[in-house]
């Protein structure tokens, strides 16, 4: 039936899904009248019968609204094919003519999880049809992600979440609901997609930069999980990528030692030293046991950390000196070194005949702006390096 109408003329596609209506309700009912199809053949033909553009279109918009009081019949075919055809001409009419209807049909279709794979589909195709500029392409993500949660099909739309929110930024959106966008997408990712979570997460707290202390509180929660995690992880080493944030600096004016504490801990793992973190840790009680953060797992992580830092500090040290480093007995030191190995944090070569170790690390904890400074001159001097090249090139082949 979809194949006939689509394609054609309004006309024909209300009289089209009038006739289709009045089949299956016969099918129910032998007795069902066919008012409904008889009306819309006027509503047509009137349609037709109207030069003047800016008042035709409320005939098919009569008629429009005819078929959306019977829209549940489109639903109930067994046929997909079959309803997704119907439901998409009959929201393209409503899309044009009277976008309160479309609204009405796009939560018809979204009201349950049953056949959840074809409504998500339908729910795509109403997406699409929106123009790229309207607001409701906005509504429409956030009940595509509510349907998906609901039914279990996160996979489905998970993958295009980046490609939806490219989609979103033509929409003219405002910061509340671009704010609203994120939220939904953690809450959808945040189980079994962590990693693309995260990525959400730190797009949803830089909305924050700037914004006075009372607009930083409505991230809190935002915040705080997302420091909980890297701290909490034992394979995350680098953490200066959220210290800039405003949200995060703002857990340093809070009241509540379990958050003020938190920032304080988040420092150490992106700066301080192994015994730094002892020293702050023995003080911060409330903040292992509020937030459920293992101090071994964090003592582990520390070790690591500060294998790292002595590794940046002497490209050669004595087995010794690193035992000391860390905290450790002599006898375990080789093997926190083939933990920092495993967890890529340094290389190392070890010297059994002079008990020293070469160290290397792996990992950047902070890049400031002496790191910047340092990288800029190292650039300039490669520029100037190649420059020479190339003119010892030019002049040779010039000679030659």
């Amino acid at each position: 039936m979809a194949a006939v109408v689509e394609g054609h003329t309004e006309d024909v596609q209300v009289v089209e899904l009038a006739k289709y209506v009045v089949s299956k309700k016969k099918q129910k009912d032998s007795s069902f009248p066919t008012t409904l199809y008889e009306e819309c053949q006027r509503d047509a033909a009137a349609w037709r019968a109207e030069k003047a553009a800016d008042t035709r279109s409320k005939h098919i918009k009569t008629a429009v609204g005819r078929l959306m009081e019977h829209s549940d019949i489109f639903l109930e075919s067994n046929v997909d094919r079959e309803v997704e055809g119907c439901i998409n001409i009959l929201f393209t009419l409503c899309v044009k003519l009277d976008p309160s209807l479309a609204t009405t049909l796009r939560d018809k279709v979204a009201s349950s999880t049953e056949r959840a794979l074809l409504r998500l589909r339908m729910l795509n195709n109403f997406f699409n049809y929106y123009p790229h500029t309207s607001i409701e392409r906005f509504h429409t993500v956030i009940i595509i992600c509510d349907l998906a949660k609901k039914s279990n099909r996160v996979d489905i739309i998970a993958p295009k979440m980046e490609q939806i929110e490219n989609l979103l930024s033509t929409s003219g959106w405002d910061l509340t609901q671009k704010r609203r966008f994120y939220q939904v997408t953690i809450d959808l990712l945040k189980t079994q997609h962590k990693s693309e979570c995260e990525s959400f997460v730190m797009k949803y707290l830089q909305t924050f930069q700037g914004c006075p202390p009372d607009q930083l509180e409505l991230a809190a929660t935002e915040t705080t999980a997302l420091v909980v995690s890297k701290i909490s992880s034992p394979s995350v080493f680098e953490m200066d990528d959220i210290m800039h944030l405003d949200v995060v600096k703002h857990l340093a004016s809070s009241t509540n030692p379990a958050q003020s504490g938190l920032l304080g801990l988040l420092k150490v793992f992106v700066s301080g030293s192994y015994s730094d973190f002892v020293s702050l840790a023995d003080g911060i009680k409330p903040v292992f046991d509020t937030h459920g953060i293992s101090r071994q797992v964090c003592e582990e992580k520390m070790r690591l950390l500060q294998l790292a830092q002595l590794a940046s500090s002497r490209p050669t040290l004595s087995l010794r000196d690193v035992a000391q480093g860390i905290a450790v007995p002599d006898s375990e030191v080789e093997n926190w070194l083939l933990r920092g190995v495993g967890a890529h944090v340094i290389t190392c070569k070890i010297n059994q005949a002079n008990n020293t170790v070469a160290l290397q690390t792996l990992i950047t904890r902070s890049f400031g702006p002496e790191d910047w400074n340092n990288l800029s001159k190292d650039l300039k001097m490669w520029r100037n390096s190649l420059a020479g090249l190339l003119q010892v090139v030019k002049t040779a082949s010039q000679q030659s």
